[in-house]
C-alpha cells in the first residue's frame, strides 16, 4: 500500500480519536459539574444556536455501527436558529439519535426534522417555536403513556421533541 494512502488512513483515525476525546471530556464534564452542583440546577446559557450545524456536529460523533445500520436523513434549513443552550441542545440530540438507533430495527430510517412549528407560523405576536424531532421505526409507547414511561427502562420512546424557543423557555416532549 503506497504510504500516501496510509498517510491519509492514519490522519483520518487521528480525527476520529480526537473528536471522540472531545465528546468524552465534554461528557466527563457535565457529569462532574452534576456531581458538584447535586443541589443547583444549572441554567441553561442561551444563546443564537444553528440548528443544522448542531445536527452536523452531532451526526460526526456518532459511532459507526449506527450509521451503517440506519438510513439517516436529515431535514434542516441551513438557515434554522434558535435561542438556547448549544450544549444541551446538543447533548440532548445526540441522545435521542441514540436511543433511536438502539431501540429501532437496522436498516430502517431515521429521521432528524427541524421546522417552524405551525401554531407559532399562524401566530404573528407569538414566539416563534421550532420543533426538533427524531422519528424512527421502533415500537414506541403510547402517546398517554408518554411522561409516565420515561423513567422506566422497559418502554423506551421513540419519538422525542425538543422546542427551543423564547429566551425564557426550553420544552422537551416525548411521545
Amino acid at each position: 500500500m503506497p504510504s500516501g494512502i496510509v498517510a491519509l488512513l492514519v490522519e483520518g483515525v487521528v480525527i476520529g480519536l480526537r473528536s471522540g476525546c472531545q465528546e468524552l471530556m465534554l461528557l466527563i464534564n457535565h457529569v462532574l459539574d452534576a456531581a458538584q452542583a447535586s443541589s443547583e440546577v444549572r441554567l441553561p446559557q442561551l444563546e443564537a444556536c444553528s440548528v443544522a450545524q448542531t445536527v452536523r456536529d452531532v451526526l460526526e460523533h456518532l459511532g459507526p455501527r449506527e450509521q451503517q445500520e440506519h438510513c439517516i436523513h436529515v431535514e434542516v434549513h441551513d438557515h434554522l436558529m434558535v435561542w438556547a443552550d448549544p450544549q444541551f441542545v446538543h447533548q440532548i440530540l445526540r441522545n435521542l439519535l441514540s436511543n433511536a438507533c438502539k431501540y429501532s430495527p437496522g436498516q430502517t430510517a431515521v429521521i432528524i426534522n427541524a421546522a417552524l412549528s405551525e401554531r407559532t407560523a399562524q401566530e404573528t405576536d407569538a414566539p416563534s417555536q421550532v420543533c426538533l424531532s427524531v422519528q424512527d421505526a421502533g415500537p414506541g409507547i403510547p402517546p398517554a403513556d408518554c411522561f409516565s414511561s420515561l423513567s422506566s427502562r422497559e418502554n423506551k420512546p421513540s419519538r422525542f421533541v425538543l422546542v427551543a424557543c423564547s429566551p425564557h423557555r426550553c420544552h422537551i416532549k416525548a411521545c
